[in-house]
């Protein structure tokens, strides 16, 4: 976004009536195996990823918030998100509000709001955010529950709320629309690759590498065949028969013992896999290996 229609958006959102803006929630949370579930917002979301990691997808493009990350999500946007298990526990300060849709809101009608073209905006390592947001919650606690000349520090607090919000909202409306070039990068492929290899002995499933990625399986399912060429099922099947011949040549384990680490309750299963694939069976294929 040029930074002249930014500039004058935020002096027009200043002197716009805020007095139709409604604030649902603005809080700070601790979440684990948290999950949000495919849907469309009837209001606007900002998130600020505080502690852990947490990854989705916003009308089918492929979102990842990382400790520092504020995304703004506005109305009328399909999205799913979930925290990441591996990273930890989730902090994430969350913040919802409505704007009004009378004609006399200005700027906050949200159609010279820049940000809402695009699917979603993310400001990375948004140093100030924090800063932000915590001043943002304890304006929100006050006008909850104003102190003193109740009208008075209502107003006040309402005043700096709105204040505040504006200048949140442009720094993260100044940031390029989150969207990656491909929802299976480069780094999340890496990191799917790792986290199968480290969780083949549980017998990983590409329900688990869907969780692990934090998109739903049949979306999941979908990139993972246009970025591999193949159904995870499939690339497990394949990930798991290479470790298996790596393991015949290079220790001394016995075929069933490898059976057990590369996931396989049933060492018969891989010795018909392992056929399939190479042509000749585990113990086959260790002598040759050894020739």
């Amino acid at each position: 976004m040029e930074q002249d229609q930014l500039l004058a958006w935020i002096d027009e959102a200043r002197e716009a009536d805020w007095a139709g803006v409604r604030i649902h929630h603005c809080s700070i949370t601790e979440l684990s195996r948290w999950r949000s579930g495919r849907r469309k917002n009837d209001r606007h979301y900002v998130w600020l990823v505080v502690e852990g990691r947490m990854a989705g997808e916003v009308e089918a493009h492929r979102v990842e918030l990382e400790p520092g990350d504020v995304q703004w999500l506005p109305p009328h946007r399909e999205h799913a998100f979930s925290a990441v298990e591996e990273a930890g526990i989730l902090g994430v300060y969350s913040l919802a509000f409505s704007l009004p849709s009378s004609s006399d809101a200005g700027a906050l009608r949200g159609g010279g709001m820049p940000g809402l073209e695009a699917a979603s905006r993310v400001r990375r390592g948004a140093t100030q955010a924090r800063a932000l947001f915590g001043m943002l919650e304890s304006a929100w606690r006050a006008m909850e529950r104003p102190a003193g000349c109740a009208a008075f520090a209502g107003a006040m607090a309402q005043r700096r709320f709105h204040g505040l919000l504006v200048a949140l909202l442009a720094e993260v409306a100044s940031a390029p629309p989150a969207v990656d070039a491909s929802p299976l990068d480069s780094a999340m492929r890496d990191r799917l690759e790792r986290y199968a290899d480290r969780h083949m002995r549980e017998g990983v499933s590409p329900t688990d590498l869907a969780a692990h990625s934090g998109l739903s399986p049949d979306y999941f399912s979908r990139l993972f065949c246009k970025a591999y060429g193949e159904p995870p099922r499939q690339w497990l099947v394949g990930r798991r028969l290479d470790m298996a011949r790596l393991m015949l040549r290079e220790s001394a384990l016995s075929v069933k013992e490898i059976a057990v680490a590369c996931g396989y309750r049933d060492q018969r299963l891989l010795a018909r896999q392992f056929r399939e694939r190479f042509g000749v069976t585990p113990t086959e294929g260790r002598r040759q290996s050894r020739l």
